[in-house]
């Protein structure tokens, strides 16, 4: 599945946008735009494409994603009818390229700066960040108004002082990502549990790709991806295995064992953390909303 360029509509001396988005609204296919995506689901729960990552989201959650980062969000329509009235809703906030390239040039952003390269493998914010940027989200209005200005600073304060997220697509890295010092040096690293994620990863072996110790290598992985490199790898199998229960007839157990791990109490066990349900559960959502979405006229 190829991601197509999606141009989003600004208006005239606006560098942002706040839009309520329902179902009819929304772009399902797997899309990209060089314009940052702030977006918090209100309602409703479905799968999403993000990067090279499928995964499911709920009600309540919050991403930001990066510049041309491909991504798709599908609702679950004919269980959204069934538990909640029909009502699907998010709020987008969209900064326009000029917004964020500005504004991360002040020195006192540069942690800004930061984060919005992060989120260009897609990031997911947890904790009080989260509980605040929802409040502020729940000021704005759809309809301009020169309050939002002042709501979207505070929200970009916020973002700029948080460390509560989890990055969503940990292995996708674009050409302009690779670029990136920091990411350069790790590039191999990357690439090898890309290509190696089934078998075991060994701590000393990776730290060597990046030509250092064990311990600075676990202290310069850490600053870039919030993770450590055994919750980075279990993210990894976890992605391949959602998109593997969804594309191929196999069994849990072989597509456990397939995506590098060596029980599957283990694998449910991550899986379940990961993804907030358990395989089974997973692969009966997916094809279930895709059958209740056709049943309703929407295509996938």
């Amino acid at each position: 599945m190829s991601a197509k360029f999606f141009k989003i509509p600004f208006e005239p001396l606006k560098s942002f946008n706040f839009r309520v988005e329902n179902p009819r609204e929304l772009n399902e296919s797997l899309h990209f735009h060089p314009e940052l995506e702030l977006r918090y689901i209100v309602s409703g729960k479905g799968i999403q494409y993000i990067g090279d990552e499928v995964s499911s989201f709920a009600e309540g959650d919050l991403f930001l994603l990066g510049e041309n980062l491909p991504h798709a969000w599908r609702f679950d329509l004919g269980n959204a009818q069934k538990e909640n009235s029909g009502q699907i809703e998010s709020q987008v906030i969209e900064f326009s390229t000029q917004f964020s390239t500005q504004f991360s040039k002040f020195p006192e952003a540069h942690t800004l700066k930061t984060l919005f390269e992060k989120a260009k493998q897609g990031l997911i914010i947890k904790g009080d960040s989260k509980l605040k940027l929802i409040e502020l989200f729940q000021k704005f209005k759809s309809k301009g108004s020169s309050k939002n200005l002042a709501l979207l600073l505070e929200l970009v304060s916020v973002l700029s002082e948080t460390h509560e997220y989890s990055i969503i697509s940990p292995g996708y890295v674009d050409g302009e990502m690779a670029q990136l010092p920091e990411l350069y040096r790790f590039e191999k690293v990357f690439l090898y549990i890309k290509e190696n994620y089934k078998d075991e990863i060994k701590l000393d072996e990776v730290a060597a790709l990046a030509n250092l110790s064990p311990t600075s290598f676990c202290r310069y992985f850490k600053s870039i991806t919030n993770q450590t490199l055994i919750e980075y790898v279990t993210q990894i199998r976890i992605s391949k295995a959602c998109s593997k229960l969804i594309e191929k007839n196999d069994s849990i157990l072989a597509v456990s064992y397939e995506c590098g791990f060596n029980t599957l109490s283990n694998f449910n066990r991550q899986f379940r953390r990961i993804t907030g349900m358990t395989p089974n559960d997973y692969k009966k959502s997916y094809f279930n909303f895709s059958k209740n979405n056709q049943a309703l006229g929407y295509s996938n």
